[in-house]
């Protein structure tokens, strides 16, 4: 992985790379109205407003969404609660 001579100078030492958890949700957010690329993806949309609250446009996400912290302090990543891929396969087939 490259490093940019910036990033070098001000973190003298190497940047930690955290594995990426097999239950982590990899498809791109947010989700599409036609979005079918995960087998157990239940959409779910969220109304948005603003600061003043005007309504904004609706977000679609997926119900087994849920930020997951890898450890105390540490980054966070969006994870699906049904596990990784298999179980979401699994998942989706009981569910036909």
């Amino acid at each position: 992985m490259a490093v940019s001579a910036v990033y070098r100078y001000l973190m003298p030492s190497e940047p930690i790379l955290e594995p990426r958890p097999a239950d982590r949700c990899t498809f791109r957010r947010p989700f599409a109205p036609d979005f079918s690329d995960c087998p157990a993806f239940e959409a779910v949309e969220y109304g948005v407003t603003d600061f003043a609250g005007n309504p904004m446009r609706a977000i679609i996400s997926c119900t087994h969404l849920e930020p997951y912290q890898l450890s105390k302090g540490g980054s966070s990543y969006p994870r699906c609660q049904l596990g990784g891929p298999a179980e979401r396969a699994a998942y989706a087939a009981s569910n036909q």
